[in-house]
C-alpha cells in the first residue's frame, strides 16, 4: 500500500506540464541567443510544438518505469522501451521520407514519430499494470485519498531531485547555445555529438538505477555496510562499461559521424569532439551513478546545489572561453563540457564518502 503511495504521488510530476508552456514561449529568445539562421529555427520550431505533445506520454512512461524498478523488476520497463525505439525508427523512415504509404513530413515527421512511439509505449506499461495482477497485488487505483505526510516527504525529496534534473539539462543547452555561436559547421557537428551522446548515456543511467535500488534496500535494512560496498561494486562495472564505451568514440569518431553527415569539414569536427566525448565517459558514468544513490538515501538537495556550481562555476566559463581559444570553437566547448563532468564526478565522490559517516 505504501508502495503505491509512493508510486501515486510521483504522477503529480504531471502537475509541471505547464512548465512546458512557458518553455515553448520562450524559444524566440533561446533561438535569438544561439544566433540560429532563419532555416535551423523554423525547423526546429516545427520540431518542438509537435514534440510538446510527447511530455505527457514520456512522464506516464518513466513514472511506471520508476514503479517497477523499485519492485526489482526492470525487465518490463525494457522491453517496452525497446519497442518504443523500434517503433520510433519505423515511423521515422516511414513519416520523414514518405515510406508505407505515409506522408513524407521531413523535421515535423521525425517529431511527430516520436510522440507516436512514446504514446505507444505509455500505453503498453500502463495497461500491462491494470491488466494483470499488479494491479491486485499493489492495489492500484486510479483515484485515491491523500497522504498529506507521505506527500510532504517525497516534496521534500522529490523537488530538489527534480529541480536538479532540470538544471541538468539546461547545463547542456547552457553549452549548446554557446556551440550556436560558433556557426553551421559546428552546429551540425554538435548535433551528431547530442545523438550520440543520449545513446552512451544510458547504461550509466540504467546502472544508476541499480545503484539507487541497492542503497534504498539495504539502508532500509539496516546495513549500511553492504549498501557502501554495493555501490561501489556497480560503480566499479558502471566506469568500466562506460570507458569501454568510450574507445570506439576516440578510435573510429569519424567513421561514425560519417552515418549523419557526408560534410568532411562537419565529419572531421564530430570527429575530434568525439574524442574529448570518450576521455570523459567514466567520469560520466561515475557522475551519475553515484547521484542517484545519494538520491535512493533521500539526499537531493546538496547533489543539486554541487551541481549547479559546476555547470556555473565549470563548465560555462571554461567552454566559452576555450571555444574562443582553440581552433575549431566545437572542441574547446566540450572540453569544457570535459572539465565539468571531472569536476561533479570528483565532488559526488566527496559528498558520497561524507553521508556514508552519517549512515554508520
Amino acid at each position: 500500500m505504501k508502495l503505491y503511495n509512493l508510486f501515486l504521488r510521483g504522477s503529480l510530476a504531471l502537475l509541471g506540464l505547464p512548465l512546458l508552456a512557458l518553455f515553448i514561449q520562450s524559444w524566440p529568445l533561446l533561438s535569438e541567443i544561439a544566433t540560429l539562421d532563419t532555416a535551423v529555427d523554423n525547423h526546429a520550431w516545427v520540431y518542438l510544438k509537435i514534440r510538446s505533445w510527447d511530455a505527457l506520454f514520456s512522464l506516464l512512461f518513466i513514472l511506471y518505469s520508476s514503479f517497477y524498478q523499485a519492485l526489482g523488476n526492470s525487465r518490463l520497463p525494457m522491453l517496452v522501451a525497446f519497442g518504443i525505439l523500434l517503433t520510433n525508427v519505423v515511423l521515422d523512415y516511414g513519416l520523414i521520407f514518405g515510406h508505407f504509404g505515409l506522408p513524407a513530413l521531413g523535421v515535423a515527421g521525425s517529431a511527430l514519430a516520436t510522440v507516436l512511439a512514446n504514446a505507444l509505449g505509455a500505453s503498453v506499461i500502463i495497461l500491462s499494470s491494470f491488466l494483470s495482477k499488479t494491479r491486485m497485488t499493489f492495489n492500484l487505483r486510479v483515484f485515491m485519498p491523500l497522504d498529506w505526510q507521505l506527500l510532504k516527504n517525497i516534496l521534500r525529496i522529490g523537488i530538489p531531485q527534480g529541480v536538479g534534473d532540470c538544471l541538468e539539462t539546461l547545463t547542456w543547452l547552457g553549452l549548446f547555445l554557446i556551440v550556436g555561436q560558433l556557426g553551421q559547421v559546428a552546429l551540425a557537428a554538435n548535433n551528431i555529438g547530442i545523438q550520440v551522446a543520449h545513446l552512451l548515456f544510458l547504461p550509466g543511467a540504467a546502472v544508476g538505477t541499480v545503484a539507487a535500488s541497492y542503497m534504498a534496500r539495504f539502508l532500509g535494512a539496516g546495513r549500511p555496510d553492504i549498501a557502501q560496498s554495493t555501490t561501489y561494486r556497480t560503480l566499479k562495472i558502471g566506469m568500466i562499461y562506460m570507458g569501454v564505451l568510450g574507445i570506439p568514440l576516440w578510435f573510429f569518431g569519424e567513421s561514425i559521424a560519417r552515418w549523419f553527415s557526408t560534410d568532411e569539414v562537419v565529419i572531421y569536427q564530430a570527429g575530434l569532439m568525439f574524442k574529448v566525448m570518450a576521455l570523459f565517459q567514466g567520469f560520466d558514468g561515475m557522475a551519475t551513478i553515484l547521484r542517484s544513490a545519494l538520491g535512493a538515501a533521500k539526499d537531493t538537495l546538496v547533489p543539486t546545489l554541487l551541481l549547479v556550481g559546476c555547470a556555473v562555476g565549470v563548465m560555462f566559463p571554461t567552454a566559452f572561453f576555450l571555444s574562443q581559444l582553440l581552433e575549431p570553437g566545437l572542441v574547446g566547448a566540450w572540453l569544457g563540457a570535459f572539465a565539468y563532468i571531472v569536476t561533479l564526478a570528483t565532488v559526488m565522490m566527496y559528498r558520497y564518502q561524507k553521508k556514508y559517516k552519517d549512515w554508520i
